[in-house]
């Protein structure tokens, strides 16, 4: 089964980064993106300046099969890259958001963003069950079950062809449906539900609002217990 990190771990590790250094700086913009949005390590060092869409808050990744998708981009998000772009990236370099720190300036490898998690979970002292940035992508999406979010929804942020594959990344167990979320659920739903999907625009419409809901979502439900 995946393994993956508490919500106060991956925090750790995102605030661990010295934004004053490059490296820092691109680090923490580099786990803002897999943790916020669950990118792999290849969609992350393939990313140019035309797949940050800022006017739209949107986001294009071009998955597996050269398939692109396009995701809401997070403010935190946004602004880290923003922070990077400006204090930490080599200027006139090419067109890869993420350039290495020293000489000769290329893009990074997918290899480099695995380093970068890794490095963090050195810096915190973390006990980690993996260190790859994979242990991140998992982590998002056990965090967004936690949180309420339904599985078909994290299914189209993971980009997964099958929701059985979200389930393996997400770890389902009873623990992870809070038996508080179910009213809110139920109202979910129905305003995810209400794009028409015999056009276009309401096809577009729900994927967005799926999307969308998957990201602000960053209150956990309380069981009834708790209450």
């Amino acid at each position: 089964m995946p393994k993956y990190l508490s919500i106060q771990d991956v925090e750790s590790l995102i605030n661990s980064c010295d934004q004053s250094s490059p490296l820092g700086a691109r680090d923490r913009a580099i786990l803002l993106l897999i943790a916020r949005l669950g990118l792999r390590a290849g969609d992350v060092s393939a990313l140019k300046f035309g797949d940050l869409l800022w006017e739209e808050g949107t986001l294009i990744v071009s998955g597996k099969g050269r398939r692109q998708t396009r995701l809401p981009l997070p403010q935190g998000v946004g602004k880290a890259i923003l922070y990077y772009l400006r204090h930490g990236r080599p200027r006139k370099v090419g067109d890869r958001i993420f350039i290495t720190t020293a000489a000769p300036f290329v893009p990074i490898s997918r290899q480099a963003v695995g380093q970068t998690v890794a490095r963090a979970i050195r810096h915190t002292g973390i006990s980690a069950p993996t260190k790859g940035s994979h242990l991140l992508r998992h982590s998002a999406a056990s965090r967004m079950l936690r949180e309420g979010v339904s599985l078909p929804t994290i299914s189209a942020l993971l980009r997964h062809a099958s929701i059985e594959t979200t389930t393996v990344y997400a770890k389902v167990d009873v623990d992870l449906a809070p038996r508080g979320c179910h009213a809110l659920a139920g109202e979910m739903e129905a305003i995810l539900n209400a794009p028409d999907l015999r056009t276009r625009s309401g096809i577009r419409d729900r994927a967005m609002l799926h999307l969308g809901f998957a990201l602000v979502t960053t209150r956990p439900c309380r069981s009834e217990a708790a209450t």
